[in-house]
């Protein structure tokens, strides 16, 4: 059958496309599927190949099929027929993954950490890839890594038909115990992993211009290039993982992938982080003096030009000063002496001060004189804080409800210039003055319900009284500052019994309130991500039969993915991460169904493709419901509705046309 050719059709069903490449064992063909009209990858072996090779495609199509994961190429099945044994697979379009070389340090992380996920599945599935390497992983269209090629991969507990692999792998990227022929281990994909991380990042595997196996085990490697801005966590990790011993190597893939997330988180903060714009500090020191960056030449003869102009403008200054020093002894005695004469021409209103409206006007501003020198005291002694609060060099705190409270807290009579009225007093202003009373009481008491009614009171009595209107904003804004309290006592509550659909409800109140409060902010953030979690968790598992479809697979592969990655998790999230871990084990399991025909009726199962005339034909199909339809010339079609389950029995199917029309 050899060589192939474009049009050639393997089985009656595959047709040869294009070559894609050429490998150790044979030929990588696209080719396009008959019965399911889609395109697929072909991995094709001569039949005249060794048992071993032959052996080796079965083996690498059954250890594949164990996997589910979104960044491994699917493999479908193992073909026998004209002359070569082949296996089918998933066709990505895309490209390689060394496009990537050069690329940024945050782009390879995230890259390297799907890998590691991928490598992870796998090993907990007992496999071992053992050739990790640029040449077999693409990047399909969305820019996720596919691991493909499990040639020479090997399983973790063989039994009794598996080949027992050691050994072998790619010059640049096996670990020195494939290099010195030891037993399989996950050891060797987390060297291979480092390996491509120090291709991808240096731009060539590692030892590239080297040929000496033993050298490139035994040799350190150079570091990265400095102007590649590689972290130092990053260095060292890559240092970790191509350790010549395993015991120096990270424990565990999913260790090196939790590792490569939260580098690159770091990596993502610090260039999320908006630069910070400090205002300069208060100091008592003279600002520090500019060099001029002119010439030299004649610098003397400047300066002493520029001293010449500060002595007299300094002369100048100190004899205006003195000018008016002088006007004010000469000319304020005279001023004041008028004044007096002109309130004694006024009559006989200091003697009536007890009961005219002059005279309370004159009580009233004593009084106000008495009670403002310490409120001016106060401001005097507050005003150090403020500069120092507005001027420090520390980055402006965003609000946050403490310092908004201070806002509401100790008011004082002098704060709304409540004066007594210049006319006599009537039952109104008393009542005025009462509801003035009550409402600042309330508020020293942050009772602002209280408040708020008080200070309504007052506004009837006076309506477009400023006071009041302040007194009203002080209580409106503690009670919102109550609220959004409220919100936030709630809204941990509900993240302590992980009911994180109750919690964003709680922080979506509080941010509705205030956005500018970080904790409403931050926690509306987090439980939109927890919540969403929460409910694709508990969908999948209350429809564990949805996950026969490849894509609600993939997707609840990656919400158990994204559930491990939460740390710490509660017993909640633990919980649903056993039941999503227990349904993903059986979904991916798959479970021999033997189908009865009568070599007259045409069969094809829905979802895995014609199947033609047989009289027995038996399938390894994952859980699910598969319909069976069987259609033949002048009988009438059947159609099956086959429910596959580990709990269900292994009786036969039979598919046969019996009706004539």
């Amino acid at each position: 059958m050899f060589p192939l050719e474009s049009g050639q059709v393997l089985c009656s069903r595959f047709t040869l496309l294009r070559p894609l490449g050429r490998g150790g064992m044979g030929e990588v063909w696209l080719a396009s599927d008959r019965q399911l009209d889609e395109e697929v990858v072909t991995k094709i072996v001569p039949a005249d190949a060794s048992p071993v090779t032959i052996e080796l495609l079965r083996q690498e199509c059954r250890n594949t099929r164990r996997l589910s994961h979104p960044n491994i190429v699917r493999v479908f099945d193992f073909h026998q027929c004209d002359g070569v044994s082949f296996i089918t697979m998933e066709h990505v379009a895309g490209e390689s993954i060394e496009t990537l070389r050069g690329a940024s340090v945050e782009d390879i992380i995230q890259t390297l950490a799907w890998l590691a996920g991928a490598l992870d599945h796998a090993h907990q599935s007992g496999v071992v890839h053992r050739d990790v390497k640029a040449d077999n992983v693409l990047l399909d269209r969305t820019g996720q890594p596919r691991l493909m090629d499990f040639g020479i991969a090997a399983v973790l507990d063989p039994g009794d038909g598996d080949l027992r692999l050691e050994g072998g792998g790619s010059r640049y990227s096996m670990s020195p115990q494939q290099a010195a022929g030891d037993p399989p281990q996950p050891s060797d994909d987390i060297y291979g992993l480092g390996t491509l991380a120090y291709d991808l990042i240096s731009g060539h595997p590692p030892f590239w211009s080297e040929g000496d196996v033993e050298r490139i085990q035994r040799d350190a490697l150079e570091p990265f290039d400095p102007q590649r801005g590689v972290p130092s966590t990053l260095q060292a990790l890559v240092d970790q993982m191509l350790a010549e011993s395993t015991v120096d190597r990270p424990a565990h893939m999913a260790e090196v992938r939790k590792a490569l997330e939260e580098i690159n988180r770091e990596l993502s903060a610090a260039e999320t982080q908006a630069p910070e714009v400090r205002p300069a500090a208060v100091r008592l020191t003279p600002p520090p003096k500019i060099e001029s960056r002119r010439s030299l030449v004649g610098q003397d003869s400047a300066v002493k030009s520029e001293s010449r102009v500060r002595l007299w403008s300094t002369v100048v200054v100190f004899l205006v000063l003195g000018a008016l020093v002088l006007g004010v002894f000469l000319l304020l005695p005279g001023w004041v002496q008028r004044c007096s004469e002109s309130e004694e021409g006024s009559g006989n209103s200091e003697n009536q001060v007890a009961v005219t409206s002059e005279g309370r006007e004159e009580q009233s501003a004593s009084v106000s004189e008495v009670s403002v020198e310490p409120e001016i005291g106060e401001r005097r002694e507050a005003r150090p804080e403020t500069v120092v609060a507005e001027t420090t060099e520390e980055p402006t705190e965003e609000p946050t409800l403490d310092s908004a409270a201070e806002r509401v807290k100790q008011p004082t009579t002098e704060d709304f210039g409540v004066v007594a009225p210049s006319k006599q007093a009537t039952s109104s202003d008393v009542e005025f003055r009462r509801a003035m009373s009550e409402g600042l009481t309330a508020l020293e008491a942050s009772d602002f319900p209280s408040a708020e009614q008080a200070f309504q009171r007052a506004l009837e009595l006076s309506p477009g009284s400023s006071e009041v209107a302040d007194g009203l904003g002080r209580a409106e804004e503690g009670l919102r500052l109550a609220a959004i309290s409220e919100h936030r006592s709630r809204a941990e509550e509900f993240e302590r019994k992980e009911d994180w659909s109750a919690a964003l409800r709680e922080y979506e109140a509080a941010f509705g309130l205030d956005p500018t409060i970080r904790f409403a902010r931050e926690g509306k953030a987090r439980a939109e991500v927890r919540s969403q979690l929460a409910e694709g968790l508990e969908d999948q598992i209350a429809h564990p039969d949805r996950l026969s479809n490849d894509e609600v697979l993939e997707s609840a592969e990656r919400l158990l993915s994204d559930a491990r990655s939460v740390e710490p998790p509660g017993p909640v999230l633990r919980r649903q991460i056993d039941s999503m871990t227990k349904l993903l084990a059986v979904a991916t399991t798959p479970i021999r169904v033997e189908l009865v025909s009568d070599n007259l009726t045409e069969v094809t199962v829905y979802r895995v493709g014609r199947l033609g005339r047989f009289s027995q034909q038996v399938l390894d199909l994952r859980p699910g419901t598969y319909t069976v339809v069987g259609s033949r010339a002048g009988y009438r079609d059947v159609r099956h509705r086959l429910t596959v389950s580990p709990s269900q029995s292994s009786k036969p199917v039979e598919v046969r046309c019996l009706e004539e029309i």
